[in-house]
């Protein structure tokens, strides 16, 4: 699962738990991101077509700023990710490595999801677009470096439960 290039991730809309579909270029579904019914904050585990587990998103409940951490399947944390407070337009993101420092930004329009995932240096990681596809709630992801999966994969989704939350609230 953690090995493609292109990704489609399609969110239930009808889900108790939340709960994000992982699937191929071409619809075939190759895992799920699914979300625990009770728990201290947001906790979604990574897992593959036969249940195994590949990681996990864990949020930090008890912070000034969106914070959500993600753990291989060892759970040995791989990234964290921060979002920036003050922004006057839109949001704007960033994951840290285990020492503390950046190695991801996203930058873009998070609520359209349409937005770009840059390393340290600038270069371009991932897209995100709804463009080539079709369905509502669905969106793609197309990974441009060899980035590990779980991680661009991972800050996909913790954007997309901040961003939403976010929606929420202000309706």
């Amino acid at each position: 699962m953690l090995t493609l290039n292109r990704y489609i991730i399609d969110q239930k809309l009808f889900s108790i738990r939340g709960t994000y579909l992982i699937k191929d270029a071409n619809g075939g579904e190759i895992g799920k991101v699914d979300g625990k019914l009770l728990s201290w904050g947001a906790n979604y585990q990574f897992v593959d077509t036969s249940g195994q587990m590949l990681g996990r998103l864990s949020q930090k409940v008890i912070r000034i700023r969106p914070t959500f951490q993600i753990l291989d399947a060892n759970e040995k944390l791989v990234v964290t990710m921060k979002q920036k407070l003050f922004k006057l337009i839109g949001s704007e993101y960033w994951f840290e490595d285990p020492t503390g420092h950046e190695i991801l930004r996203a930058k873009g329009k998070f609520h359209a999801h349409a937005y770009t995932l840059f390393d340290n240096q600038g270069g371009t990681v991932a897209e995100v677009n709804k463009k080539w596809v079709s369905l509502r709630d669905s969106y793609g992801v197309e990974i441009f470096s060899s980035t590990d999966r779980l991680i661009v994969l991972g800050a996909v989704i913790c954007i997309d439960i901040v961003e939403h939350s976010a929606r929420n609230q202000s309706e």
